[in-house]
């Protein structure tokens, strides 16, 4: 590790084992197909055709804004437990904005109906955002305590033992 001054300190901080989210992408699909099923019931059921056209561009732009977020979460695995939670917050934050931005296009340039497509995009949001906070939570449950990086923290800045070796 590098030569560190006197207000630099070591912590011993807990890791998110990469085991433990290894399951998120596919259970992620899992809720996006399940939310699919149940958007397409409610298009059957409701009648308008104009929301078939909703549903196509809403689940084009969701499967987008999942991919998109499952990238973001494949950096938590083996980091420290802090790292980990601020990339699920930064996940969640990918797909609100990848979901928001399709939104847009999918009104302004495919002349997709506003409201049945922005209600479908939160559907598919809320439903990867319960999948995803449930993968976390059990992860964090499973942390063992005694398994942990050293992190050297200078101020508000934390560099861990892969980073300053």
């Amino acid at each position: 590790m590098k030569q560190m001054d006197q207000a630099t300190r070591q912590l011993e901080v807990p890791v998110l084992k990469s085991e433990s989210i290894a399951r998120l992408p596919m259970l992620v699909f899992a809720g996006f197909a399940g939310t699919a099923i149940l958007l397409a019931t409610l298009t059957i059921v409701s009648g308008p055709s104009h929301w078939w056209t909703a549903f196509a561009h809403a689940t084009v732009v969701s499967a987008i804004a999942m991919i998109a977020s499952i990238f973001t979460a494949r950096f938590a695995g083996g980091k420290s437990l802090d790292s980990a939670i601020t990339v699920f917050m930064a996940l969640s934050a990918v797909r609100l904005i990848v979901a928001l931005a399709g939104c847009i296009v999918t009104v302004k340039l495919f002349k997709s109906p506003a409201e049945p497509t922005a209600f479908m995009i939160c559907a598919y949001a809320i439903a990867s955002l319960i999948v995803e906070s449930a993968v976390m939570a059990r992860a964090v449950r499973a942390v063992d305590r005694r398994e942990t990086v050293t992190v050297a923290q200078h101020g508000t800045k934390a560099i861990t033992n892969k980073e300053a070796g």
